[in-house]
């Protein structure tokens, strides 16, 4: 038969004990060994036990400041419990940080964040002193100079001296960090990479300090290009001299050629099917080709982007683009193609002002040729030569699954008879959406869209960019572009104004999912009628392992009618 195992210890204190202290107490006293059986142990196995309590509850106590704490009797509640303990304590006073001397010698001023570290931690003077916040400190202090580049670091002297009075500490840590190292060299496999792509993807180049989070940022960005399948980029720690370390970067690259097919269904177009190639990089400056094609019961277009980088290919490039689309929806045909190029910049690089960070700017110029049927009209054939410029700006925390951010867009476009166009047409789009935590209660997501056009000429402007409202994205509860103005024989015609609001209050019900009620709002105008909706409901919000996906039962409202849908949508929320 084998032999009965020790209870754990439970200990219960006279007078209490702040809880910090108790449950560190808790976590040590898993080391020792109880007693088996009340009444075959002896006195002394019973001392040893009190013995190693009593060194657990003093040590616990310093831990904590308690330096004069002494136990006064430990023991067993009853003969027949043999687990359960109660200590008399007097913890004493809690011993207060009298002096704090931090002796650094190397380049300390190079870093701020090492800089902010030492000054928080001399704050804590004429504080309680804690083994733990000490510990924390040297711990952070290290691992945020090794990431900073400080290599060399290493502690000459560490020492937490209490004082006659068992009421005050003085902490003594003499830290050599050393210089900070440079980068001496990108070591790249050419196979894969240039190192003129690392100079224009990054900030970061030959010379600059050693840092972690510039790397990171390095890694992240080389990532966004869409050249590689995986990347690793590293400091060669076994080869650093002299304050200087190489920089390796090692990856796969992707096939040449790209292809993802998919086969869906949507409540804003019914079934639909997309085939997407692209040529991540087809030469070593960085140029890629993508073609996407798409189709739908009411949709199908062809659509290519030639892009070019000049400088970071996330945010400095030239994209040349193509287009077919053919679309048969809401009283509305219509057949066009389209050319453009678009120049987008690095706004925080232009203006060397952080606060433009997020901003994507871009300007473009587009030919399109529509031939289009708008209700009862007859076709029409037009050319139009747009210019115009955009800028956008995303700030999420999590790139499927935020908590908390905002995004906005603006369009300015163009296109006027004088420089060779059919007509004259200008165009305002304007949206904004923010997403933010209410309390512990859940989230809300407030949008707006405002889009207005100008043109001398309402019912030769192609109906792709006249404005509608309705859909997943837009007003729940109506089909996709079903909220629109309407002629005399009560047929669509678009709108030359447009406003959306909407409103979506989130409520957590479980770690995965979600519910949700909403209000949205739309006002279109056109020049001969105009039409206000809303559509409200609720949903359900499941974040999935392949993203978040929402489903709405909505109630929508016009002038004419009000209609039940049920919206399936895919995709992060912003």
């Amino acid at each position: 038969m084998a032999n009965p195992s020790p209870a754990p210890i439970e200990l219960s204190f006279t007078p209490s004990i702040p809880s910090l202290v108790e449950s560190n107490i808790e976590i040590s006293l898993s080391a020792i060994n109880g007693l088996v059986q009340c009444a075959e142990n002896s006195e002394l196995a019973i001392n040893q036990v009190q013995q190693a309590i009593g060194k657990t509850v003093i040590q616990s106590a310093h831990s904590f400041g308690y330096f004069a704490a002494r136990v006064d009797t430990i023991s067993l509640l009853g003969p027949q419990v043999c687990h359960e303990w109660q200590v008399a304590i007097d913890l004493g006073p809690q011993a207060r940080i009298a002096d704090i001397a931090l002796n650094i010698t190397g380049e300390l001023s190079q870093s701020t964040e090492l800089t902010l570290l030492t000054n928080q931690f001399k704050q804590r003077i004429n504080k309680p002193f804690q083994q733990g916040q000490y510990q924390a400190f040297k711990d952070n202090f290290y691992s945020q100079a090794i990431a900073q580049g400080y290599f060399d670091i290493h502690f000459q002297q560490q020492n937490v001296t209490v004082n006659a009075d068992n009421q005050s500490v003085n902490i003594l840590i003499d830290i050599a960090l050393g210089e900070r190292y440079t980068i001496r060299q990108f070591v790249i496999d050419n196979n894969i990479l240039e190192a003129n792509v690392v100079e224009t993807v990054s900030d970061i180049s030959v010379g600059d300090n050693y840092s972690l989070s510039a790397l990171n940022t390095l890694t992240n960005d080389l990532k966004q290009t869409g050249y590689f399948t995986s990347l690793q980029v590293r400091p060669n720690l076994k080869d650093r001299s002299n304050n200087q370390i190489d920089v390796e970067i090692n990856g796969v690259e992707k096939a040449k050629h790209f292809v993802n097919f998919g086969v869906g269904v949507s409540s804003d177009e019914g079934p639909r099917v997309s085939v997407d190639w692209r040529r991540p990089r087809i030469n070593q400056s960085g140029h890629s080709l993508r073609a996407s094609l798409k189709a739908s019961l009411v949709e199908q277009s062809l659509v290519s982007t030639y892009k070019i980088p000049y400088g970071n290919p996330n945010t400095q490039y030239l994209a040349l683009q193509s287009g077919l689309k053919h679309i048969d929806r809401n009283d509305s045909k219509s057949n066009s193609v389209t050319l453009g190029a678009q120049r987008f910049f690095d706004m925080e690089k232009r203006t060397g002002q952080s606060i433009f960070k997020a901003w994507q700017p871009s300007l473009f110029v587009r030919y399109e040729y529509n031939s289009f049927t708008q209700g009862s009209d007859e076709q029409i054939d037009n050319q139009l030569m747009f210019v115009g410029g955009s800028i956008t700006r995303l700030r999420i925390d999590h790139p499927l699954f935020p908590t908390k951010g905002d995004r906005q867009n603006l369009t300015l476009e163009s296109a006027q008879s004088s420089l060779g166009s059919d007509i004259s047409i200008s165009r305002i789009l304007a949206s904004s959406a923010w997403l933010r935590p209410i309390a512990d209660l859940g989230w809300s997501v407030s949008k707006i869209k405002v889009d207005y056009l100008s043109t001398d000429s309402f019912a030769q402007t192609p109906s792709t960019l006249r404005f509608y409202a309705g859909g997943d994205q837009s007003v729940r509860g109506f089909g996709y572009e079903a909220i629109s103005p309407v002629d005399s024989e009560n047929e669509d015609t678009g709108a030359d104004s447009l406003v959306v609001l909407s409103q979506e209050f989130i409520v957590p019900i479980s770690e995965s999912f979600r519910v949700a009620g909403f209000v949205d709002s739309a006002w279109a105008q056109s020049p001969e009628d105009e039409t206000k909706a809303i559509g409200t409901g609720l949903g359900l919000h499941w974040q999935s392992p392949v993203g978040p996906i929402r489903v709405y039962l909505a109630r929508g409202k016009n002038d004419s009618e009000m209609t039940w849908r049920l919206h399936l949508v895919m995709g992060p929320i912003l």
